[in-house]
């Protein structure tokens, strides 16, 4: 097998080498949003300034039967790489896997990174050791460091309000949007997506937290918008301060939304804030879905809190992510 960088002036190579890790992280498994051609050609094409990428391709007889990808933070966590690598289904088994992992590896290095991490899928109920994933990572020296499942949630939900009980304290207001975050309230949500970074659990990785401000939150959302996604946002506030916040993402061309960071500052906790968010975003969403029925989410397994608020609205677990780390 031939292992090579990917051409990236070059769209059916692109397409090809994406084929492979799309079918790779997404076949037999339930609905679900991966990372699709668009967000391939829109990164090649507009590099993040915030991390760099190598890609590789693996080639038998001129066709890709292998594919690589590595991001690299270049603000936070430079010691480390977070990979993606897969192996054409009927082309598994005969070391083309294991040969690009070596090459990756060995590239790793020379740009000076000393940890790598990666994800691995399993059923529910299904052990890390018996994934084919599972298997390679740990035959190249990863652990299992943070353990997520992933929900899935049917819409239209019967009823919005089901899980709130009793009406909100009156001193709760929620508002909300839909698009990039109004001047008025970007600070105030840049506070929470900073708590968020120092809260969301991560088990045993090692991964440190983004260092977020104002000029990295529009970044994002600018390039979110390019990318054709739609943010749906609610904040809760208490006496004009923001103490929680939950976003939803939906893509112009995937049917999978995306139900993304939801928090409720540790003061304000245990007053339903967190229910009121969700009912009230996906109210709001019902405006801009268009059809669309999936969302999707990633809870830790160890946050108990945030599993059970979900459990209300009827979010079914659909399969399991074992976050792996190891030195290289």
């Amino acid at each position: 097998m031939e292992i090579r960088e990917l051409n990236t002036d070059d769209r059916a190579e692109i397409r090809a080498w994406h084929d492979v890790l799309f079918e790779g992280y997404t076949g037999g498994r339930p609905p679900v949003w991966w990372s699709g051609i668009h967000e391939a050609f829109y990164r090649f094409e507009n590099p993040s300034t915030y991390s760099d990428r190598i890609a590789l391709v693996g080639l038998v007889d001129g066709e890709i039967v292998a594919a690589a990808d590595a991001t690299l933070p270049n603000r936070e966590n430079t010691d480390s790489a977070s990979i993606e690598l897969a192996v054409q289904g009927d082309r598994t088994g005969r070391g083309h896997g294991r040969a690009l992992a070596e090459e990756l590896r060995n590239r790793l290095v020379e740009r000076g990174r000393t940890t790598v991490d990666t994800e691995v899928y399993g059923l529910p109920g299904q052990d890390f050791s018996e994934t084919r994933g599972g298997r390679f990572a740990a035959a190249h020296g990863l652990e299992v460091a943070n353990v997520e499942t992933r929900y899935l949630l049917e819409l239209p939900v019967a009823s919005m309000d089901a899980p709130l009980d009793a009406p909100l304290d009156t001193d709760i207001e929620i508002v909300g949007w839909v698009g990039p975050c109004p001047l008025q309230y970007e600070a105030q949500l840049l506070l929470l997506q900073q708590q968020m970074e120092q809260d969301v659990p991560r088990g045993e990785l090692s991964r440190r937290p983004l260092d977020l401000d104002l000029e990295r939150q529009r970044d994002s959302q600018r390039r979110l918008a390019e990318r054709g996604w739609t943010s749906v946002t609610a904040l809760a506030m208490v006496n004009g301060e923001s103490v929680g916040y939950t976003e939803v993402l939906v893509q112009d061309w995937d049917r999978v939304m995306v139900q993304e960071d939801t928090l409720v500052l540790p003061a304000h906790r245990g007053r339903r804030i967190g229910q009121a968010l969700k009912a009230d975003n996906l109210r709001r969403l019902d405006g801009v879905r268009d059809g669309r029925t999936m969302l999707q989410t990633f809870i830790a397994d160890s946050n108990v809190a945030m599993r059970a608020t979900n459990a209300k609205f009827g979010f079914e677990a659909a399969d399991v992510l074992y976050e792996c780390e190891g030195r290289i």
